[in-house]
């Protein structure tokens, strides 16, 4: 069994933050971002439910996320993407792989390729 790694990032939210900055409302930036803190910390508990794995990096509006792939089920990875959507308004770009490295690329790709997705095409999973 491989390890399977994920890794999440919040879609254009520096973007909404700067952009209500720009238009001198900090209180709309600051619950935008405190949205995201709040569905992020959601988010990662839903993770070590449906995948069993843990957490090796928290940033802002980013996780990192490590499970085995007997645990790893993408409906409910892209259950809570759509969730979390619901919840916040923002929508999630996900990269999945065999790798840390895999799950960067496949990240960078959903970015490039239009985000709102999850890519794990890179390599067989």
């Amino acid at each position: 069994m491989h390890n399977i790694y994920i890794r999440i990032d919040c879609d254009n939210v520096g973007d909404k933050i700067e952009f209500a900055l720009y238009n001198d409302d900090p209180e709309t930036a600051q619950k935008i971002s405190d949205s995201i803190k709040i569905n992020i910390k959601w988010l990662i508990d839903n993770m070590n439910q449906i995948s069993k794995g843990k957490v090796l990096l928290i940033g802002s509006d980013d996780i990192l996320f490590e499970t085995n792939e007997e645990f790893f089920n993408i409906q409910k990875l892209e259950n809570l993407r759509q969730e979390f959507f619901m919840k916040t308004n923002i929508t999630l770009s996900i990269g999945v792989g065999i790798s840390i490295i895999d799950a960067l690329t496949n990240l960078n790709i959903a970015k490039i390729s239009g985000k709102n997705r999850i890519i794990l095409n890179r390599h067989s999973l």
